[in-house]
């Protein structure tokens, strides 16, 4: 049987509802406070009162980006 190293990509595409003073601050308050962890939740530092909502789909779309034979005529 042959083996085969198939690449893939899981993308999550959603959004946090947040309370700043501007676009750059809700910017870097997403980036330095948001975030995601494999296995675990979505999730923020930030307090009800900045970050009232968020929304993300509970599975991701995945995508096949290669496909390569790895195999080397061993089991």
């Amino acid at each position: 049987m042959k083996r085969f190293e198939v690449k893939v990509r899981y993308t999550f595409d959603g959004h946090y509802v947040v309370r700043a003073a501007s676009e750059a601050d809700a910017a870097r308050m997403v980036s330095n406070q948001c975030g995601l962890t494999l296995g675990g939740d979505i999730h923020t530092a930030l307090d009800v009162i900045a970050c009232p909502d968020w929304e993300f789909p509970i599975r991701p779309d995945m995508r096949v980006l290669s496909i390569k034979d790895k195999s080397d005529g061993t089991l």
